[in-house]
């Protein structure tokens, strides 16, 4: 029997490289089943890693800024002209502890210091991967480290946050901008409402009811803002990602969304590897409605739909949802305490491993 494990990470626990491992491991001990690792990733944490690999590319390491503007260093790839830049790198939730996170604070200025240093490199093309993020900023931090100028309406310039994107008053933007960016988004959210950047993703990066509200406001009056700048389509899916991360990168400098898993998907050959499988194997830390909406899950299920295998989606937790009657949804926390599933991830996956018969 071929078994394809093809997980994203166990947010905040596991790496989808570390998942597949613990999985392929406790696999081999059946002498009949053959196992065909392919870990995932949708543009968050683990994309830089995974596209390097299957795109070639040198690993560069630099001084950069974490989403608080705190110095730290960060990496991207890059390959002659084509740069690789994670957003997770430097404007990453993982960077700031549990309790400093707030999305009113956070800037993507890190990640534009990333790009930045790839063009002084000879990067004329750069791969942006979203997802992950600390931010709800508009990616008005990349943009001003890209040499967008930022105003007030005292004319004083400054780097805007989530919490001050409605103080902008002024933009001034640069001469030339030589680079093509296309940006791998890991959602479908709109830029705005119920279901947009700050309502859906802020309160998991440490923002109040209180804030969320705020947010979207400042989102609201900066896009008012930015449309005096361009008349590209601003109800783009995905605009919402990474707390917005695209608008000012889609309004300031032409680029491209693209469906992070799709792009993934066809660089790593996954629906080949899907067909020459018997069963497979998917996961990430929570299994619930969003995982559904542009992320690893969906477009796995949607292959093993469409060529007919048999799906075990294991997960550290699951929301109840109907699906189809090939798949098997397996959650460590129906085994474990959530406690115990967050703090020794390891050892409880390789036990509800073991205890699955394909």
């Amino acid at each position: 029997m071929k078994v394809l494990i093809a997980p994203d990470s166990f947010k905040e626990t596991l790496s989808a490289n570390r998942v597949v491992a613990i999985i392929a491991e406790e696999l081999s001990k059946n002498s009949q089943i053959e196992t065909i690792i392919c870990p995932l990733a949708d543009g968050g944490e683990g994309t830089l890693d995974l596209l390097s690999k299957a795109l070639g590319g040198e690993l560069i390491t630099i001084k950069t800024v974490d989403p608080l503007q705190q110095e730290i260093e960060a990496s991207y790839s890059l390959n002659e002209t084509l740069a690789i830049i994670e957003l997770a790198q430097a404007s990453g939730l993982t960077l700031v502890p549990k309790q400093k996170r707030n999305p009113l604070l956070t800037s993507t200025f890190g990640t534009g210091l990333l790009i930045k240093d790839a063009i002084k490199k000879g990067a004329t093309t750069v791969l942006l991967t979203l997802g992950g993020s600390a931010t709800n900023d508009g990616g008005a931090g990349i943009a001003h480290a890209l040499g967008v100028t930022f105003k007030n309406q005292n004319q004083t310039s400054f780097l805007p946050t989530g919490g001050t994107l409605s103080d902008v008053k002024h933009i001034e933007l640069p001469v030339s901008f030589p680079i093509c960016v296309y940006i791998v988004c890991d959602v479908t959210n709109p830029l705005l409402g119920s279901s947009g950047a700050s309502f859906v993703f802020a309160p998991q990066k440490g923002a109040s009811k209180e804030s969320v509200i705020e947010l979207e406001k400042n989102m609201v009056d900066y896009l008012q803002l930015v449309t005096t700048f361009s008349k590209k389509d601003f109800n783009q899916k995905g605009l919402g990602a990474a707390g917005g991360t695209a608008l000012s990168l889609v309004a300031f400098f032409d680029a491209k969304l693209i469906s992070g898993i799709e792009f993934i998907s066809k660089t790593l050959k996954l629906e080949e590897q899907i067909k020459q499988a018997d069963v497979v194997i998917t996961g990430e830390g929570s299994f619930d409605s969003q995982s559904l909406n542009g992320k690893v899950i969906s477009e796995v299920i949607a292959l093993c739909k469409q060529h007919e295998k048999p799906l075990y989606v294991i997960c550290g937790s699951a929301q109840k949802m109907k699906l189809s009657h090939n798949i098997k949804v397996v959650a460590l926390t129906d085994y474990f305490p959530i406690d115990e599933c967050m703090q020794n991830t390891e050892d409880v996956l390789k036990q509800v491993i073991s205890k699955i018969e394909f």
